[in-house]
């Protein structure tokens, strides 16, 4: 069932995630650092379309020439769990930084893709009672993603 709500340990959540993109992530060459994730209640199903959507944008805006870093970690503060996915891709510009989570927002047509990815990100977000957002990082040094989900789901 898509909408049903349970224990769910975003380490496993990755873990899939980053079995699914395996083509992807040796095709980039892409290192992927990660600490223990936090264990939440969420949509199982939806929670890996998330970091999936994250991981595999952030694997396609990579710089030329410059594999891939991904930096994962959670938080833990005030009921909320705080997920921080850091790339050194091409960032985003500032201007930008509420419109990617729009759907069909391409910012860079030459990079393929549906321009649904980070809207789907934002709809799991928000349906999960939580927040996305996105900054750039100084001199375009790339991006962070922070997703704030409560740790537990509200009926």
């Amino acid at each position: 069932n898509s909408t049903s709500f349970g224990r769910v340990n975003l380490n496993d959540v990755l873990s899939e995630v980053l079995a699914i993109l395996s083509d992807q992530i040796m095709e980039t060459g892409a290192k992927v650092q990660f600490e223990p994730l936090a264990v939440i209640e969420a949509n199982k199903t939806q929670m890996v379309q998330l970091l999936q959507n994250l991981i595999s944008n952030s694997l396609k805006y990579k710089k030329e020439n410059t594999p891939p870093v991904l930096k994962i970690s959670s938080t833990l503060a005030d009921g909320f769990i705080m997920i921080s996915l850091q790339d050194n891709g091409v960032g985003i510009g500032e201007e930008y930084e509420d419109l990617v989570f729009q759907p069909f927002e391409r910012l860079n047509p030459q990079i393929e893709g549906t321009g649904m990815g980070l809207a789907i990100c934002k709809k799991v977000v928000v349906s999960h009672g939580g927040e996305i957002t996105v900054k750039s990082l100084p001199d375009k040094t790339g991006s962070v993603f922070n997703i704030k989900l409560p740790e537990r789901h509200s009926q």
